[in-house]
């Protein structure tokens, strides 16, 4: 208890002051000399902390050239490296700074890359930059910046800078990849209208093989708008569209895997491919309802020579549950 005299601490229960001697009397401030212990549940949590401090995850790295040099340059130096999230950190020996924006980068990162063309996966890829911006903004000589408006002026340049790395590094990682989706469903490969499918823009003529799905421009489409139709017919061949079936010389398809879009259903139709030239079905959309579709019309829709084809599909890509390599 605390003496009211000197205000020495003495041990609870004693009657006199240790240091003065006075006589310790009446309501007088006590120290417990058994404070409450932590939570029977905190503790494992507190040991697992405990034991993580004693590993080193990370190495600690030095550059005897860079340790030499002036601080402020050092410093400086050290920035700019971070265009490879908490490279400059790491190199700098403050890696511990931001360990956790570039755990949450990389998860970031990666669901927006699973997610994409979706919109959520450029949510992903917008949380990734806006973390990306953070780490830079961690390094003590942007800190230190007293000014408000200077750091806003800093982090929207640094914003600015990482959008076009990001989109010139996708464009380079994917310039003969695209993500196209399919207008009609396939049964017999469990595909249905809206999947989206990864398509390889490098491909040769002895690659398309019927059944393949090949991106195509429709002929009244915009230039940037491609869909995923299926090759029932290959260049010399002649094909019947008859009823709910196609027949490819004299041999009828099975219609689960070769399925005829509904806006061709019910009509009787033949084509003689030329040897440049193959039959394509579309999810196409008849505007006009009741009006009977020419046989003109079905052939600018559905025949196209090599030179028309974009990409040939290989791997289903969204849904997340369907994603993998499309059947042979």
């Amino acid at each position: 208890m605390r003496c009211p005299r000197c205000q020495f601490e003495n041990i609870p229960g004693e009657t006199r002051c240790f240091k003065c001697n006075s006589v310790l009397e009446g309501k007088v401030a006590s120290v417990k000399d058994r404070p409450p212990r932590m939570a029977s549940w905190k503790r494992p949590v507190r040991g697992f902390f405990r034991n993580m401090r004693k590993v080193h995850l990370i190495p600690h790295i030095e550059i005897k050239w860079l340790s030499k040099i002036n601080v402020d340059l050092r410093r400086m130096i050290l920035v700019p490296l971070d265009i490879v999230p908490g490279l400059g950190h790491l190199l700098g020996g403050s890696f511990k700074k931001v360990w956790w924006l570039v755990l949450l980068w990389v998860v970031f990162l990666i669901a927006g890359i699973l997610h994409i063309p979706d919109e959520i996966g450029f949510l992903f890829i917008g949380l990734a930059i806006g973390l990306h911006v953070w780490i830079f903004m961690r390094h003590s000589i942007i800190k230190e910046t007293k000014s408000f408006t200077t750091r806003l002026m800093v982090a929207f340049l640094i914003l600015i800078f990482l959008f076009f790395s990001y989109r010139t590094v996708g464009s380079m990682l994917f310039s003969n990849r695209s993500t196209v989706h399919i207008a009609f469903d396939i049964p017999g490969q469990d595909i249905e209208k809206g999947d989206i499918f990864l398509v390889n823009k490098q491909f040769s003529s002895e690659a398309l093989k019927r059944g393949n799905l090949v991106s195509i421009q429709p002929e009244r489409a915009r230039e940037d708008t491609e869909m995923i139709g299926q090759i029932i017919a290959l260049p010399g061949e002649y094909i019947l569209v008859k009823e709910d079936f196609f027949v490819v010389n004299r041999r009828k398809l099975d219609n689960k895997q070769y399925p005829v879009p509904g806006w061709l259903r019910g009509r009787e139709v033949s084509f003689k491919m030329s040897e440049d030239s193959y039959f394509v079905i579309l999810g196409y959309y008849v505007s006009e309802h009741g009006r009977s579709i020419t046989k003109g019309e079905i052939q600018s829709i559905c025949i196209y020579s090599f030179d028309e084809i974009k990409g040939v599909a290989y791997m289903k890509w969204l849904p997340l549950h369907k994603r993998g390599p499309l059947q042979e």
